[in-house]
């Protein structure tokens, strides 16, 4: 299967720091990878890195075939590739729904962000439960996972 994230030699930092050190990460479709390590260790680089908020020193970084580096954090975001921070950032006073939603307001093709909604439905029941409630109510988990 090929490689739909790939970090190949990644090096990156923050100004002469460096903190990544020839990285190589490579994530097939369907793969989940979980970045674990101590307070210091890059996991945050790694994520900066990979979602345009500190670009590379060098090696690359490919998503989908193309390159991160050349693209624009929102360019990224249109592309699908988006980091979800932890502090459950929802608008409360929306509905499931209407949150989900939002985070279509780049977009332009309503079919495309209709199928979009369908599958991520089936994909976690319980939002599709709850797509009608006020995201202000959701236990902190749910609110996680609707972000």
């Amino acid at each position: 299967m090929t490689a739909f994230l790939e970090m190949r030699d990644l090096v990156a930092g923050y100004g002469r720091m460096v903190v990544l050190k020839g990285l190589n990460i490579t994530m097939t479709p369907g793969e989940a990878v979980a970045l674990i390590g101590h307070n210091g260790t890059g996991k945050s680089t790694i994520l900066k890195s990979l979602s345009g908020q500190i670009k590379p020193m060098s090696g690359e970084i490919l998503f989908d075939g193309f390159d991160v580096a050349a693209m624009s954090p929102s360019e990224l975001v249109r592309r699908g590739l988006v980091q979800v921070p932890a502090g459950r950032r929802v608008f409360p006073r929306m509905s499931v729904l209407e949150n989900l939603e939002a985070g279509a307001f780049t977009r332009s093709d309503g079919a495309g962000v209709q199928r979009d909604l369908d599958r991520l439905m089936a994909r976690f029941p319980k939002l599709a439960e709850k797509r009608r409630q006020m995201a202000g109510v959701l236990s902190g988990g749910e609110q996680q996972l609707l972000a």
